[in-house]
């Protein structure tokens, strides 16, 4: 299976004057793309447009666009609004049976039978024609969406040092409160004979009773509504990205992190409690 698309330049009118506007065309029947409104172009005169495009333009599905070329005009109705960040986001797709000999550039996009001659393929054609870049689609979107990727992995390592300070200052927190205020207990605990090893052990089902309703709760809001939330987020910054969704290892989202989580949060508390011993009074063990 494969599709052929052209990438010409073409001119839309906004409330600045006309500006320059990437289209991509071709049929989209074998390799549509994912909108957030609406599909993409499956028959002529419609078109779909970028998130951003369509935020600037000020359209949304069943509203028409016209696009300029040598000053004539051809109207178009939008069909779909979907995400980019090529072109500094402000792209668009028409469906076109036919495609020009003078575009910009074409992309053809092909399926291989097996999965696992993808990188051959690519590198078989990127010798044969010295105008063509061939790339597997995985490198292609990595190249395409590298410095998106690479920002995110940065939030991620600094959004774990962060949740590991939280934890500790949580965690102390918590024990210092319940330590004031169950003093007395615990003196009490060690003159009927309980020792030092017994009193971690009952901060430790504590801490880790405690902890590990949070980290359920939280496993539970990523899921649900996390990468809502990311997304509105996005969105309102002004990046490209406006439907986020999270494609994630759930090995490591619902067993490898949250496992960290409580282990992180059971060693504050053993380290915090052997070294902050519950010394006798005799002021409390006479009240």
């Amino acid at each position: 299976d494969y599709s052929v698309y052209a990438v010409r330049k073409y001119n839309v009118a906004t409330v600045d004057g006309e500006e320059s506007l990437q289209v991509e065309m071709g049929e989209y029947h074998q390799f549509s793309t994912s909108c957030i409104e609406g599909r993409t172009p499956q028959t002529e005169g419609e078109l779909a447009l970028s998130y951003l495009n369509a935020k600037k333009l000020g359209k949304s599905v069943g509203d028409s666009v016209t696009l300029y070329e040598n000053h004539i005009g051809k109207s178009y109705t939008v069909c779909g609004v979907y995400q980019d960040i090529t072109s500094g986001g402000y792209t668009a797709k028409i469906y076109a049976g036919k495609l020009p000999d003078d575009a910009k550039n074409f992309i053809i996009l092909f399926n291989c039978k097996d999965s696992e001659q993808i990188s051959e393929v690519a590198a078989y054609y990127d010798r044969k024609y010295d105008s063509v870049k061939s790339l597997p689609l995985k490198e292609y979107a990595y190249q395409t969406f590298g410095s998106v990727i690479d920002s995110f992995e940065k939030a991620a390592i600094g959004v774990v040092m962060v949740v590991g300070i939280i934890i500790l200052l949580i965690v102390v927190l918590f024990l210092k409160l319940h330590g004031a205020k169950h003093q007395k207990s615990f003196v009490m605990y060690q003159v009927l004979g309980f020792n030092e090893s017994d009193q971690v052990k009952q901060y430790l089902i504590k801490v880790g009773l405690m902890a590990s309703l949070g980290i359920v709760l939280g496993v539970l809001t990523t899921n649900t509504i996390g990468a809502i939330l990311v997304g509105g987020l996005l969105s309102m910054a002004g990046v490209t990205i406006a439907n986020f969704r999270y494609i994630g290892n759930v090995w490591m989202n619902l067993l490898i992190c949250p496992a960290a989580l409580l282990m992180l949060a059971l060693m504050i508390t053993a380290v915090y409690v052997r070294t902050t011993k519950t010394q006798s009074d005799v002021r409390l063990m006479q009240e």
